[in-house]
């Protein structure tokens, strides 16, 4: 469906124009997408399968985003899988843009490889030459939108800000509509807040003959998830020459674009770094992950009808680790999964921070994992140690003992040392960057390991508690040979949280830096919303006193905004009249808010379970409360300070007649998801 597949898969093993990381395997192909999406239990029946053929290695350029990992069905199978032996290697999810504890499911499996992407280090673009401006726009096309002519002008441009008309993301979104009349011109916009197909689409339905989306980081991007309409073409540039093109519009000149079929080989300034749209780690039950890194942006690859495309995303660079993965078997067949990842951890390479590269600092374990993978030094070094990760939870000092072991011929001495890692505090959706040294202490300053044979190292790290609250950290043991050695050095990439993770991590809220002076972080409560709703909209309901008619399909919708991820969600129905309470939904694992500006919605249609069967009956009219009681993400259950509570407004429940069943909860669908 729309050459994802066929893409990844040249990635993989192509052989031709384009030469794959593993030229010469043998493919089995599962198809588990329909139109745009799938579901998990199509996902797990595939893993299934692959399990039955025999596959070596298996490739999910999937995954469901802001769900919990363990208790998630593709997660838990492919956990199996990697535990009877067979190499499971997952996307780690392109939701970067929505801040920290990103991690994609099955991406955050704990015994799989999740895979970050960093952007190419150039590519082959075609070009716009504008008259006021010296220098080249280079553009790449965004699937599956035409592509821009090769000659001609365009229509002259015109600004039309974020283009996020109509979202439809939550019941209380602000519609951002275009800025002025798009008809007949050409519309530039800026990347970020809503998918590529809704820029697209709400541009080319006011009138718009051409689309320009440019970054809003820096560097070019390959955008795709574009449904065409009248062969409108679309087309994404870099910050830099959006910029340009936005100051030539703020001083009132008319711009047009002039195409050719010229193409220049465009440097990334991005390349070899973190890309923008790569998921944050670690998995909400504080494990390690992503696992490593491997080039996902601006990939070119196979693509249905025997042609080629650029394309973007984690999904690119997952099949480049599963394509190391199929070249470690062939040099060493009888490798299991836990030492495939073990030795592409430990040869891996940090890259320095993506927001500031000049800075030296380390981008953080928790986006990048080990770092860019080293298929060939992961193959050919005759060092290991392991543990190759260590997650570190939210203690506040921890030992661990690592085991190096030399497979070579002659011993080897290694200086132990350690690199920071960038650390994320405060802001989840808006992460604030720190950096403060985290102790980390060995029982001896080297270690010699003797030929064929082992020796270990005690390493205690104690957490940098800086008193902020949402404040992941990370750094590497590193394990630099010595004497003239010509031994690979080893890494071994750490996570960890500083603080109490259950008792700071609420629920119903978010953290970020407060106005004022001071600038102290503030945590804002973001109480749910009381709705119903009326011909397709919600309507919220501020006041007591509202009457929900079930016979008339009137249902109460409770709309919380989740700033974590709850464990555990109760929602009881209190009869006000005769005080009575009643268990009306619970649920367990339940996603984050993708957004400040999204909410969850919760229907119930006036039931409540009967005793100990599935049926439902339904309760009295009466008036009411609901009370929402959510267990905060690895919560004590019988803590009372772990559960965030919240109670609606009172209103009156005419169940007069009979009840119709309502919808009891909408959460997020599993699929590739849009571009952002």
């Amino acid at each position: 469906l729309e050459g994802h597949g066929t893409h990844v898969a040249g990635i993989v093993g192509a052989s031709g124009q384009v030469t794959g990381v593993a030229p010469g395997v043998t493919f089995g192909a599962y198809k588990v997408f329909g139109p745009g999406s799938t579901t998990a239990d199509v996902i797990v029946d595939a893993l299934e399968d692959a399990y039955v053929d025999g596959m070596d290695v298996v490739n999910m350029s999937l995954g469901a985003a802001f769900v919990w990992g363990q208790e998630y069905p593709t997660t838990r199978v492919s956990n199996e899988l990697a535990n009877n032996g067979v190499v499971v290697v997952n996307s780690a999810g392109n939701s970067g843009g929505s801040g920290t504890w990103t991690l994609s499911a099955p991406a955050n499996a704990h015994d799989i490889i999740s895979v970050a992407s960093a952007d190419n280090l150039s590519q082959q673009t075609n070009v716009f030459e504008v008259e006021q401006l010296e220098q080249q726009i280079p553009y790449l096309p965004m699937s599956d939108a035409p592509a821009p002519p090769t000659e001609g002008e365009s229509d002259p441009l015109i600004w039309a800000g974020r283009g996020c008309v109509d979202t439809g993301r939550s019941i209380d979104d602000v519609e951002d509509p275009a800025h002025g009349d798009l008809s007949g011109r050409t519309a530039l916009l800026v990347r970020g807040d809503c998918t590529f197909d809704q820029k697209y689409r709400g541009a080319v339905l006011a009138g718009a003959t051409g689309v320009v989306i440019y970054n809003n980081v820096a560097g070019l991007f390959a955008g795709g998830g574009i449904t065409p309409i009248d062969g409108v073409w679309a087309a994404g540039i870099s910050n830099s020459s959006g910029e340009a093109l936005r100051d030539l519009l703020d001083a009132d000149e008319t711009v047009v674009l002039e195409f050719s079929d010229e193409t220049v080989t465009t440097p990334n300034p991005t390349g070899g770094l973190v890309s923008s749209f790569s998921s944050y780690g670690q998995d909400v039950e504080l494990a390690f992950g992503p696992s490593v890194m491997a080039p996902g942006g601006l990939i070119t690859s196979t693509y249905p009808g025997g042609g080629y495309a650029m394309l973007s995303g984690t999904s690119m660079a997952a099949p480049h680790v599963a394509g190391a993965a199929a070249l470690m078997l062939e040099a060493e067949p009888d490798l299991d999964p836990f030492q495939i990842r073990d030795r592409l951890q430990n040869t891996a390479e940090p890259a320095v921070w993506s927001l500031n590269p000049g800075s030296g600092l380390l981008d953080h374990t928790f986006r990048q994992g080990a770092g860019m993978i080293r298929v060939d030094r992961a193959i050919t070094a005759d060092q290991r140690v392991t543990p190759a990760q260590v997650a570190l939870a939210d203690t506040d000092v921890t030992t661990t003992t690592l085991t190096v072991r030399n497979h070579g011929s002659e011993a080897v001495t290694y200086e132990l040392g350690h690199a920071n890692g960038l650390q994320t505090v405060v802001g989840t959706f808006l992460p604030d960057f720190w950096l403060t040294g985290v102790p980390v202490q060995f029982d001896s300053e080297t270690v010699t390991v003797p030929a064929g044979g082992s020796a270990d190292v005690s390493v205690t790290i104690t957490a940098p508690y800086v008193g902020l609250a949402n404040h992941q950290y990370g750094g590497y043991v590193t394990l630099t040979p010595v004497d003239g050695s010509e031994a690979t050095t080893l890494r071994v990439p750490y996570v960890g949280y500083a603080g109490d993770y259950a008792g700071e991590m609420g629920l119903l809220g978010y953290w970020y830096w407060g106005p004022g002076a001071d600038d102290q972080p503030e945590y804002v409560e973001v109480d749910p919303l009381l709705a119903v709703e009326v011909d397709g909209e919600y309507e919220i309901i501020e006041d007591d006193g509202h009457v929900f008619r079930t016979r008339a399909g009137e249902y109460p919708v409770v709309a919380p905004f989740f700033g974590h991820y709850p464990q555990e969600m109760e929602l009881w129905a209190v009869d006000q009249t005769r005080g009575r309470q009643y268990l009306v939904m619970q649920d367990e694992y339940l996603p984050r808010s993708p957004a400040l500006i999204q909410r969850y919605l919760f229907e119930w249609d006036g039931t409540v379970r009967a005793g100990n069967s599935e049926n439902r009956r339904g309760l009295p009219s009466s008036d009411y409360t609901l009370e929402l009681r959510v267990l905060r993400a690895l919560g004590d259950a019988d803590n009372p300070e772990h559960w965030d509570t919240w109670e609606s407004p009172e209103f009156e429940l005419d169940a007069r007649g009979p009840a119709a069943t309502g919808n009891q909860g909408r959460g997020p669908g599993q699929g590739r998801g849009p571009g952002r």
